[in-house]
């Protein structure tokens, strides 16, 4: 009896220890950073994998807290934070914060978290954390993950920028951290650029990959066409990263002419040896007959009106509607005063876009053959319930014409795209990134083990 007593008080000497040593007091690992508000930022750690947990008490239970049960936790009040990650791999990066602006700022901070490489490329920066304990009032505990990095790098850039301080001197410090994530993922092999993708008629070049940018063009007919154009692209590696593009540029009438180009709001890591880009090519001209709905004669409703006109037809067995249609509305400010005017709006129904169908306006006529300019107001999946697919999708396009013109003829497509797929190394950064670096030349740069 005496023994077992001997050996769980042995026991529990070494579960205090753990937790001890587990959660000792944080002190800075890097900085202080004063920041133009007058708070003063400091790196409390940085830790890995699914789970995290950061203490800022220093009661007895706080110390504890690897080793009490979550009703425990509870009753004792441990001060300690935690942000559990939908990734196995996460790295999540813990702040102190001290300063008066953060009580009357909704827990917002003035500053942002970005990871970098070597190179010049930087993610998009944090603003909102995903974890935060004040305490003393305007203290702050915070933590961030990092969303995207470098993880093939056995180092992960981080760098600090105030938002109070002009866009582009606003590093606060710039240091490294150990990347203690898994790094050996597969190794994926890239193509020499340009690499072509070859379709029925269609030749697609992507030509350049080049840290946040994928450059492209198209070949049809053995002639370079702006007769198509790049849609959405996707960029992901064997490391589980996919980015969706944020920008796409080169479809008709943009100055870029028969060059396309795709925009990432992430950088392509330098480390990861091959990028899978998959990019959706659609028609904006040339549309074959069976894409093709031709309406005639649709007229203009009265000023303030709207009509319903349901007219359906079916393409490639899905049916459009066209829905509606509103006239001109007139807005006086003040009333009686000089007014402007809203014009008339297209309201088409579809089903939900699928990764190869797509529904164009392509051209609206007045009844003299004169050429209607318009523009999609919107796009809305339709609301089918809670907890329901959404199977449907509205189109607002307005059309800007003569306040005279008495009605339409219009021209839809629902067309088929064609998805292409690469597999491509980014480049480095270039200028973009030495530009950025020179004008931070002033910050602070070191290494945190």
């Amino acid at each position: 009896m005496r023994k077992g007593i001997i050996i769980g008080l042995a026991l529990l000497a070494v579960a205090l220890v753990i937790a001890a040593i587990w959660l000792m007091p944080r002190k800075p690992r890097a900085g202080p950073w004063r920041l133009a508000d007058g708070s003063e930022l400091s790196l409390a750690g940085v830790t890995y994998g699914r789970k995290h947990a950061m203490r800022y008490g220093n009661g007895v239970a706080d110390y504890l807290y690897p080793i009490l049960t979550p009703a425990l936790r509870k009753k004792f009040g441990c001060k300690v934070v935690e942000v559990m990650s939908l990734n196995s791999n996460a790295v999540v990066l813990w702040f102190w914060t001290k300063g008066p602006t953060y009580s009357t700022r909704f827990l917002i901070p003035d500053y942002k978290i970005a990871a970098s490489d070597g190179s010049g490329n930087e993610s998009d920066a944090r603003w909102i954390p995903n974890a935060t304990a004040t305490w003393r009032r305007t203290n702050l505990l915070l933590g961030w993950e990092l969303l995207n990095f470098p993880r093939r790098s056995g180092e992960i850039g981080i760098r600090l920028r105030d938002d109070e301080m002009i866009a582009k001197t606003n590093i606060v410090s710039e240091f490294k951290i150990p990347n203690r994530t898994v790094t050996n993922y597969p190794v994926w092999t890239a193509e020499p650029l340009p690499s072509i993708a070859t379709t029925n008629n269609l030749e697609v070049s992507l030509l350049l990959l080049d840290g946040g940018w994928a450059m492209f063009n198209i070949v049809e007919d053995r002639r370079l066409t702006d007769k198509w154009a790049i849609g959405r692209v996707s960029a992901s590696s064997a490391a589980g990263e996919r980015y969706e593009s944020a920008i796409s540029l080169g479809t008709p009438g943009n100055p870029f002419g028969q060059v396309m180009t795709a925009g990432f709001v992430d950088p392509l890591w330098l480390d990861e040896p091959a990028w899978k880009v998959k990019a959706e090519v659609w028609r904006t001209a040339n549309y074959p007959a069976e894409e093709l709905w031709t309406l005639k004669g649709i007229s203009i409703p009265g000023e303030g009106q709207m009509r319903n006109i349901n007219l359906k037809r079916n393409i490639y067995g899905s049916e459009i509607e066209l829905a509606s249609l509103s006239g001109w509305v007139v807005h006086t400010n003040p009333p009686g005063g000089p007014g402007h005017y809203t014009p008339p709006v297209l309201h088409v129904h579809n089903p939900v876009t699928t990764s190869d169908m797509q529904l164009r306006l392509v051209e609206v006529r007045d009844e003299k053959g004169r050429k209607v300019e318009f523009y999609q107001k919107a796009w809305t999946p339709t609301m089918a319930g809670a907890g329901a697919i959404n199977t449907d999708s509205d189109h607002d396009y307005t059309l800007d014409m003569a306040l005279n013109v008495k009605s339409v003829d219009m021209t839809l497509a629902y067309t088929k795209g064609v998805l292409v797929e690469f597999m491509a190394r980014s480049s480095a950064a270039k200028e973009r990134g030495s530009i950025r670096e020179r004008s931070n030349a002033g910050a602070e740069t070191k290494k945190v083990r």
